[in-house]
């Protein structure tokens, strides 16, 4: 088994009034997503708005998710920046905080070329010993890490030892790990969880998993117990929360939910993303309640999740 698998949410990054980090409700969802089951927490990412933030906030939540983590969940670090420089302050920060391992898009703007992109990585890898997981987002990123780009930069860059694939296709699993069994591959579709653990991949990373971390677990528990017919019936279950993202902007819905589930404003989405349309709440609530997404809650765990937050 990899080091790193199983259901992995790409935690928000919760708001209070002032703008800045909710410290007590990160910390409340970090001990819901232990008590669930969950693996492990995948930080700044698309989900949580990281390159939305700036550096100090970034470097901020590597603390704030390792310190309340406490080993119960591994984290995974987007470092990701417009610049080189700011990812690699990032990874480095990463390393002197004892974070489990780094992830990062592409070069998104400048730096798109293959030379450009193995050295981008390399300089990554240059300030930690952490692993490094590479994260195909090309929706976002609008460069697709490519079955040779891939190789091209494993071969230069040996601390690079997975990939997060949320590009849609499942039969890239396939294709991955048919060039190297051993790599760690993550899929990013909730709704592909069970057909990418059949191929080969170790894990799950999506939106959904942040609203019904039970559902995607139960998946995963299911496979790795052999029940395929309890496995399925979990990923038709989990599939379904799939459809509030149908119709409201997936990030604002989630941090607009978790905060009904957690009972904590989280905050809005930062700009240029797009907000929740006025008075749509009512509608997001209803749909989620019917879903049952509303069932899922850290109030399932009661003595479990008792938020303690260390002052500043």
């Amino acid at each position: 088994m990899h080091a790193f698998h199983g259901v992995i949410p790409p935690i928000i990054t919760p708001f209070d009034t002032a703008g800045r980090i909710h410290e007590e409700a990160l910390a409340r969802l970090i001990d819901w997503y232990a008590a669930a089951g969950c693996q492990g927490l995948w930080v700044c990412g698309g989900t949580g708005e990281g390159v939305t933030l700036t550096n100090h906030e970034r470097l901020r939540m590597v603390e704030l998710t390792r310190e309340h983590a406490r080993g119960r969940l591994k984290v995974i670090f987007h470092v990701a920046a417009t610049t080189t420089a700011d990812a690699v302050e990032a990874a480095r920060h990463c390393q002197q905080v004892g974070v489990e391992a780094i992830c990062s898009v592409p070069p998104f703007f400048y730096g798109k070329g293959e030379r450009e992109i193995v050295d981008y990585y390399r300089a990554l890898a240059d300030e930690t010993d952490r692993p490094i997981f590479l994260y195909n987002l090309p929706d976002a990123s609008g460069v697709p890490l490519t079955l040779p780009l891939v190789q091209a930069i494993v071969d230069a860059v040996p601390s690079v030892i997975g990939i997060k694939q949320s590009a849609g296709v499942v039969d890239y699993v396939h294709q991955l790990l048919r060039w190297n069994p051993d790599f760690n591959v993550i899929i990013g579709r909730g709704e592909t969880e069970l057909a990418a653990l059949t191929l080969g991949a170790s894990g799950v990373v999506c939106a959904s998993v942040c609203l019904a971390p039970e559902r995607f677990v139960e998946v995963y528990r299911a496979f790795e117990a052999g029940d395929l017919r309890r496995a399925m019936d979990a990923q038709r279950e989990a599939s379904r929360v799939k459809e509030i993202y149908e119709k409201f902007p997936v990030i604002a819905s989630t941090k607009w939910l978790n905060g009904v589930q957690i009972g904590l404003d989280c905050g809005p989405v930062r700009p240029p993303l797009g907000a929740l349309l006025p008075g749509s709440e009512s509608r997001l609530r209803a749909l989620a309640d019917e879903l049952g997404v509303l069932d899922h809650s850290p109030a399932r765990y009661h003595d479990e999740v008792a938020v303690t937050v260390k002052p500043r």
